[in-house]
Formats: C-alpha cells, structure tokens, sequence
C-alpha cells in the first residue's frame, strides 16, 4: 500500500456514481452539475474527474457492498 517507483500499490480509482447507471445519471441532471474537464462525445460527462476517487483497495470493496458511503452535505 506503499508508492514506490511511481506505482500506487494496493489503490484502486473508480467512479462515485458508477458508470453502469449512467442513464440515472442524466436522467437526474448530473451531468449539468459539472464543468467538464474533457469534452464527452456524447454529454454525459460521467467520466469528469470530479466524479472519481481514489481508495485503498479493501476501502473500495466496502463502497462498492454499501458498507461506506460518502456524505456531500457535511
């Protein structure tokens, strides 16, 4: 879990709102909430960085079962 050389080890980035909903996504006007840094064919802009993170690898497994969540409003 160490960097080393250049490799981040035991890290994993992902999407917040996963790309297997990306139909929610535009149905509940996400995609007007960024400004995007790469322009998306097709508007979604669902790959913006803004809508991505970087967690430990077993901190990622956890998100993915509900187990954590992350809390905009605080």
């Amino acid at each position: 879990m160490f960097a080393n050389a250049g490799r981040w080890m035991g890290y994993d980035a992902f999407h917040i709102f996963p790309l297997a909903y990306k139909g929610k996504w535009k149905e509940l006007g996400l995609d007007k909430l960024f400004d995007p840094l790469i322009e998306e064919p097709d508007g979604y802009y669902i790959n913006s960085i803004r809508n991505g993170i970087l967690l430990r690898c077993d901190v990622h497994r956890y998100f993915d079962a509900y187990e954590v969540t992350i809390d905009v409003d605080v």
